[in-house]
C-alpha cells in the first residue's frame, strides 16, 4: 500500500487551514458573546486592546481543541506525510489570519493594533504544538483506526445489496 498522493496531501492542507480560520472566527465569536459584548460590559473598560486578548483568551480552547481533533484526523490518513501538511496547514492558517485581521481593519478604517499581528502569530504556535501532540496520539492509535476502518469496510460491504 502506497502513501497519499500529492493531491491528497494538498487538500488535507487546503482543508485544513481553512477548518482552522473557520475554527478560529467561531471562537472570536464565541469569545465576544461570552465577555458580554451584547449587554455592553466589556473588560478593560472598552480598551480595544483588552478586549482583543480576552477574546482570544476565551476562544483559544476551542481553536486547539479542533487543531487536536483535526491533527489526529490527518495523522490517520496521511501517515508519514502528516507532519508536513500539518505544518503547511499551520503556516497558512497564520497567514490567513494576518491576512484577515488586515482586510477587517482597512475595510472598518481603523488603524491595526500590534495585537492583530502576533495573537494570529502565537495562536498558531500553540496549534502547531497541540498539532504535534495530535500527530502522535495518531501514531499510538493508528492500529485501533485501521481495525476499527476495516471493521466499517466489511459491514458496508454486507449491508449492500447485490
Amino acid at each position: 500500500m502506497s502513501g497519499p498522493g500529492f493531491a491528497t496531501v494538498l487538500l488535507a492542507v487546503v482543508l485544513g487551514s481553512a477548518a482552522l480560520l473557520l475554527t478560529e472566527l467561531l471562537a472570536t465569536w464565541v469569545g465576544l458573546g461570552s465577555l458580554g459584548f451584547l449587554s455592553g460590559k466589556l473588560p478593560g473598560g472598552g480598551d480595544p486592546t483588552m478586549v482583543y486578548l480576552s477574546v482570544a483568551a476565551r476562544g483559544l480552547p476551542l481553536t486547539l481543541g479542533a487543531a487536536f481533533l483535526l491533527s489526529v484526523a490527518v495523522g490517520h490518513r496521511l501517515l508519514a506525510r502528516a507532519r508536513a501538511a500539518l505544518n503547511l496547514a499551520v503556516l497558512a492558517f497564520i497567514i490567513g489570519a494576518l491576512t484577515l485581521n488586515q482586510a477587517l481593519a482597512t475595510h472598518w478604517g481603523s488603524e491595526p493594533m500590534v495585537e492583530d499581528r502576533y495573537v494570529p502569530v502565537v495562536i498558531g504556535v500553540l496549534c502547531w504544538i497541540v498539532g504535534r501532540i495530535g500527530l502522535r496520539y495518531a501514531a499510538r492509535t493508528q492500529d485501533l483506526y485501521e481495525a476499527l476502518s476495516a471493521v466499517r469496510s466489511r459491514a458496508r460491504q454486507t449491508a449492500e445489496p447485490n
